[in-house]
């Protein structure tokens, strides 16, 4: 659209200056080439849209399919302050048929051990407390999985609380998938579409 909008000011600007029959031609000429063009893009970039949204809609339809059942008599715990920007992970792990509890990590101290439970703790730059820290790393040690997540957008933060399952794109429903996966399957490693990653998906 710049390209365009410069290219365009150019030819007005120097059909200002210059007032040539034969240059005023080629102007029009340049200009229709360019609105035709245009609109070229314009359906093009409508038509990717539409072949966006359908891959996004097929891929929620593959995400329902492969979740029923995968998490059954599992309790999970989201460890965070706020769910606002985890309201479609919550749904895929409650389609999934996990027993998810949103806490923070002060509430922590309630939670019960057991190797059907599992931890997401997404990385923040919010870190635990020391407390906090003595009751992971208790529920750890009594089996409990734990699964660090983050946004695509973000650089998680470099504590490592213990060897887990790391998934960097919980936000797309390719990091949705692998979650529930990795969590159902008991996977450890990062999963991701950057170099050096285990793979996609467990």
């Amino acid at each position: 659209m710049a390209v365009f909008l410069s290219l365009f000011l150019g030819i007005l600007i120097g059909g200002a200056l210059f007032q040539d029959s034969a240059l005023v031609e080629e102007q029009g000429l340049l200009i229709t080439q360019m609105e035709t063009r245009f609109r070229e893009l314009q359906a093009n970039l409508s038509s990717l849209q539409q072949e966006l949204d359908f891959s996004h809609e097929a891929w929620l339809a593959i995400r329902d399919l492969v979740f029923s059942g995968q998490m059954l008599n599992k309790t999970v715990v989201l460890v965070t302050e706020t769910t606002d920007e985890f309201s479609s992970l919550i749904e895929a792990l409650e389609l999934a048929g996990a027993d998810l509890k949103t806490l923070s990590f002060t509430e922590l101290a309630g939670v019960s051990s057991g190797e059907d439970l599992a931890l997401i703790l997404p990385l923040t730059d919010q870190e635990p407390d020391g407390p906090s820290l003595e009751q992971l790393g208790r529920l750890l040690k009594d089996g409990a999985q734990v699964a660090y997540v983050s946004r695509s957008v973000e650089t998680p933060f470099s504590n490592d609380f213990s060897e887990g399952l790391y998934i960097d794109h919980v936000d797309t429903v390719f990091g949705e998938i692998a979650l529930v996966l990795g969590l159902a399957k008991g996977s450890r490693g990062q999963y991701s579409f950057q170099a050096g990653a285990v793979g996609f998906s467990p």
